[in-house]
């Protein structure tokens, strides 16, 4: 996958932290190579949080307009 975080579905960015992590610990990977993945890390934590955000705020609008809305 390419660092464009913006295409990704939030299992992808999921899975590439993963990768990431991974990376880190088995790999060892040089100081250069190490902050190339931890700035990837940080943006995809963004990513996923403002996935989640959204989600969550979507959820609550929905659950409220049931909440509001008759039942017939």
């Amino acid at each position: 996958m390419d660092n464009d975080h913006t295409n990704y579905t939030y299992a992808e960015a999921s899975n590439r932290l993963k990768e990431i992590i991974t990376c880190i610990e088995e790999d060892n990977p040089d100081v250069d190579e190490l902050i190339n993945l931890a700035d990837e890390a940080v943006k995809l934590i963004a990513f996923c949080r403002e996935k989640l955000t959204t989600t969550d705020e979507k959820i609550a609008a929905m659950l409220e307009k049931l909440a509001t809305t008759p039942s017939e």
